[in-house]
């Protein structure tokens, strides 16, 4: 393997790819805007869909067959419209009413139907102002019957009670951070690579460039190395960026909506043990998405092979999401192993051998992503197919 000639084809690729407005769209506009612009907006809508749900005045209509009371008036300081009604099911159903409420039964024990249409996000906002009006006359209604039998109020709290969350600040946030960047962090790789990977294989295709590479001094392994190496680049360069922006956007959202932006608890040995991982995964994505877009005719033909592909790692990613325990199982599972030994890094509940582990699985997936890349690159049959 001659490595001048790899470093020639790698500046070339790269080249090509500074050269293609929409590929560059794709790894940096994209990326550093869409994603976090999508989140900031949604975040504004949220926020403002909850103010509306404190403040505005929204209608309750109430039907008491039996009386509760205090009912009203609790609802009333609520800054809710009661309103009566006879059917206050179909009030909620016909839009006439936000909430409904009707007491039935008897006046020793009445029957409380609470009503609400749960697919109108500010209605399911605004329910806790209702709930805490029924919580007033609830509370209200048993002291009234411990005072009737001289029972003390403190009898509805026998004894006070304390939860002590053991876990340090540290695994904490680095249990809620790493589910959700290991996840991100795949996606960001994959997609990165993707796009390169088709431009520098059928995207030379479609230029009718292919051939000349091909027909020069440079052999099929070095040809191939250097368009991985391309892909890793681009990989690399898209995740950081991505992480970037949506590290902003949530600082940002944190600011406006008053709250704490979301750490990461990071510190040098952390940044290390991380890059160890993401380096083979990026290896082989890229690895992977030049071996699966060099056969394709055209770039439209790649990205049908490769999309599904993306949905693969996603959901090898969300498996993060649903496991808790440490598994040396999951350590050889592709991908998974990845978001799920980033999650322990990131909590600082790392073990040496499950991280060994992981990072050997992953160098030798990597190593045999490459060669059914190389291989690829050297079936004519493949290809140049017909």
């Amino acid at each position: 393997m001659n490595f001048r000639v790899i470093a020639v084809l790698f500046r070339k690729e790269l080249l090509d790819l500074l050269r293609d407005r929409r590929t560059l769209i794709s790894l940096v506009v994209a990326p550093m805007l869409v994603g976090p612009a999508i989140m900031t907006a949604m975040n504004f809508y949220i926020q403002r869909q909850q103010r509306q749900a404190r403040v505005e005045r929204y209608k309750v209509g109430l039907r008491e067959d039996v009386t509760i009371a205090g009912l009203r008036d609790a609802l009333t300081k609520q800054g809710l419209e009661v309103t009566p009604v006879a059917q206050p099911r179909a009030a909620v159903q016909n839009k006439e009413a936000t909430f409904g409420i009707e007491v039935t039964g008897s006046s020793d024990k009445p029957q409380l139907y609470f009503y609400s249409d749960n697919s109108e996000m500010t209605a399911n906002m605004a329910r806790s102002r209702v709930n805490e009006a029924l919580d007033t006359v609830w509370r209200q209604r048993i002291r009234a019957e411990l005072a009737r039998y001289n029972v003390p109020a403190s009898v509805m709290e026998p004894f006070n009670r304390s939860s002590v969350n053991v876990a340090q600040p540290r695994k904490m946030a680095g249990s809620f951070v790493g589910r959700m960047i290991g996840f991100l962090l795949l996606i960001f790789l994959f997609n990165g690579a993707m796009y390169s990977a088709v431009d520098c294989t059928a995207g030379e295709k479609e230029r009718k460039t292919l051939e000349i590479l091909l027909a020069s001094a440079a052999g099929r392994t070095e040809i191939v190395t250097a368009k991985v190496m391309t892909a890793v680049v681009t990989s690399f360069g898209t995740t950081f960026l991505s992480i970037a922006s949506y590290a902003l956007a949530f600082a940002q959202m944190a600011r406006k909506g008053g709250g704490e932006a979301i750490t990461v608890p990071i510190d040098l040995p952390t940044i290390g043990l991380m890059l160890l991982l993401i380096i083979p995964v990026a290896i082989m994505a890229a690895s992977i998405t030049v071996a699966a877009a060099t056969p394709a005719k055209s770039t439209r033909e790649a990205m049908s092979y490769l999309t599904p592909g993306l949905f693969v790692i996603m959901f090898l990613g969300m498996t993060t999401f649903m496991t808790d325990g440490p598994n040396m199982i999951m350590s050889l599972i592709p991908f998974a192993n990845f978001s799920s030994t980033l999650r322990e890094v990131l909590s600082g509940d790392w073990v040496a051998s499950r991280y060994l582990m992981t990072l050997a699985a992953n160098l030798v997936y990597s190593a045999v992503a490459i060669a059914l890349a190389v291989r690829s690159f050297r079936n004519e049959k493949v290809l140049f197919r017909s």
